[in-house]
């Protein structure tokens, strides 16, 4: 008996308020070949005996000791029997329409193995910013051509949004970064982009909840290059990088860097931000890195003159 076409998995840790949305808005789409994997990562709260509550028969709740989001999604897509694995973030929610989205996306684009769309993030205010493509019409429908590229001006999708051929993940050893925090969602991304094709609809079908208390994302500040782009730039050294795609991994790679640098210069961290702005990486993106000696210079004369 084949299985459904859609399995949804969603990593639960101490998220209580939230999940019960997130669930109703994945067992309201119009959907019926779909399962539901909750992977409760150790949770201490309600959150788990709320999903069990549901006594919903496309639901499964599967419990771990804490390991972190990324493994709970790992075990999730091991648990999945559908041909497409999406996962869903326990406090967002999908809109109406996301579902049958990506199963539009899979008819009409079936040799891409990685489907997404824009999202929404929400604050708990009412404010709202939706991310999508930037050079696309809103609701435009169509492959990404130069994903790093593109990335590199905004991201264009989140950890919610997507919707990936379970067999690219299996076969090809596609995993979530055990142990990574920030970052393991893009890692996937990016090898995931360097292998197949993406196709893309240019709506905010999810709603990215933030200023969510204990979320990994919440008042954090890089100032460290994160693993997802030191492995992407090992990988341009080697020459892994598909060669259509260099230039624009090259320029989201330089991105990177001089955010970095902005960032470690406005915590009055100099040294470590001219390192990072002067290193040749930092150069392929070279109006934003003329940009940035101007904003790093001006942050070094006013400590100067503070001294």
């Amino acid at each position: 008996m084949p299985g459904p076409f859609f399995s949804v998995v969603i990593p639960l840790y101490n998220k209580e308020q939230f999940v019960l949305a997130a669930l109703q808005s994945v067992l309201s789409q119009a959907q019926a070949e779909l399962e539901v994997i909750v992977i409760d990562d150790g949770s201490t709260d309600a959150g788990p005996a709320l999903v069990h509550g549901l006594a919903e028969p496309r639901v499964t709740l599967i419990q771990q000791a804490n390991a972190g989001v990324a493994a709970a999604r790992n075990r999730g897509l091991e648990a999945a029997h559908g041909e497409y694995v999406c996962f869903l973030d326990a406090d967002d929610q999908y809109r109406p329409g996301f579902l049958a989205a990506m199963h539009q996306l899979a008819r009409q684009f079936p040799d891409a193995g990685l489907l997404c769309c824009g999202y929404e993030a929400v604050w708990p205010d009412g404010q709202h910013k939706s991310f999508l493509r930037r050079h696309e019409s809103p609701g435009a429908i169509g492959l990404v051509k130069d994903f790093y590229r593109e990335w590199a001006y905004q991201p264009f999708m989140n950890a919610s949004g997507v919707a990936i051929k379970r067999a690219l993940l299996l076969d090809g050893g596609f995993r979530f970064a055990v142990g990574e925090k920030l970052g393991e969602d893009q890692d996937l991304w990016f090898r995931l982009a360097e292998r197949t094709a993406v196709a893309h609809d240019n709506r905010p079908l999810v709603a990215y909840t933030q200023a969510v208390p204990n979320s990994a994302t919440t008042g954090a500040v890089v100032m460290d290059m994160l693993p997802c782009y030191q492995r992407l730039a090992q990988r341009l050294s080697a020459g892994a990088v598909p060669a259509p795609m260099r230039a624009g991994a090259r320029r989201l790679l330089a991105s990177h860097l001089i955010n970095l640098a902005r960032t470690n210069a406005a915590a009055g961290e100099l040294r470590r931000a001219w390192t990072m702005l002067l290193s040749p990486a930092a150069r392929h993106n070279p109006l934003y890195w003329l940009r940035s000696i101007g904003f790093v210079g001006s942050k070094g004369m006013r400590k100067g003159l503070g001294s």
